[in-house]
Protein backbone atom coordinates (compact mmCIF):
# COMPACT_ATOMS: atom_id res chain seq x y z
CA UNK A 1 0.00 0.00 0.00
CA UNK A 2 1.15 3.49 -0.80
CA UNK A 3 1.15 6.04 1.96
CA UNK A 4 0.32 9.67 1.31
CA UNK A 5 3.24 11.95 2.00
CA UNK A 6 2.50 14.62 4.63
CA UNK A 7 5.00 17.10 3.23
CA UNK A 8 3.38 20.35 2.16
CA UNK A 9 -0.10 21.66 2.75
CA UNK A 10 -3.08 19.54 1.88
CA UNK A 11 -6.13 17.99 3.46
CA UNK A 12 -6.38 18.13 7.23
CA UNK A 13 -2.84 19.45 7.60
CA UNK A 14 -3.67 22.40 5.38
CA UNK A 15 -6.85 23.16 7.28
CA UNK A 16 -5.02 23.05 10.61
CA UNK A 17 -2.30 25.33 9.25
CA UNK A 18 -4.90 27.73 7.86
CA UNK A 19 -6.75 27.83 11.19
CA UNK A 20 -3.48 28.47 13.02
CA UNK A 21 -2.52 31.29 10.66
CA UNK A 22 -5.97 32.89 10.90
CA UNK A 23 -6.03 32.64 14.70
CA UNK A 24 -2.54 34.11 14.96
CA UNK A 25 -3.49 36.94 12.60
CA UNK A 26 -6.62 37.76 14.60
CA UNK A 27 -4.67 37.80 17.89
CA UNK A 28 -1.97 40.05 16.42
CA UNK A 29 -4.49 42.46 14.89
CA UNK A 30 -6.49 42.67 18.13
CA UNK A 31 -3.40 43.27 20.25
CA UNK A 32 -2.08 45.96 17.89
CA UNK A 33 -5.46 47.68 17.69
CA UNK A 34 -5.90 47.65 21.47
CA UNK A 35 -2.37 49.05 21.88
CA UNK A 36 -3.04 51.80 19.34
CA UNK A 37 -6.42 52.56 20.90
CA UNK A 38 -4.81 53.03 24.30
CA UNK A 39 -2.05 55.12 22.74
CA UNK A 40 -4.55 57.33 20.89
CA UNK A 41 -6.69 57.74 24.02
CA UNK A 42 -3.57 58.77 25.93
CA UNK A 43 -2.77 61.39 23.30
CA UNK A 44 -6.37 62.63 23.39
CA UNK A 45 -6.18 62.90 27.18
CA UNK A 46 -2.95 64.87 26.95
CA UNK A 47 -4.44 67.15 24.29
CA UNK A 48 -7.48 67.79 26.49
CA UNK A 49 -5.21 68.72 29.40
CA UNK A 50 -3.21 71.07 27.16
CA UNK A 51 -6.41 72.67 25.85
CA UNK A 52 -7.68 73.13 29.41
CA UNK A 53 -4.40 74.74 30.45
CA UNK A 54 -4.33 76.97 27.37
CA UNK A 55 -7.93 78.09 27.85
CA UNK A 56 -7.24 79.24 31.43
CA UNK A 57 -7.02 83.01 31.65
CA UNK A 58 -3.56 84.34 32.38
CA UNK A 59 -3.36 86.65 35.41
Amino acid sequence: MLRRNNIGIGGEDGQAMLEYVLLTTVVVVLSISSYLTGWIQGIQGNLQMVLLLVSLPCP
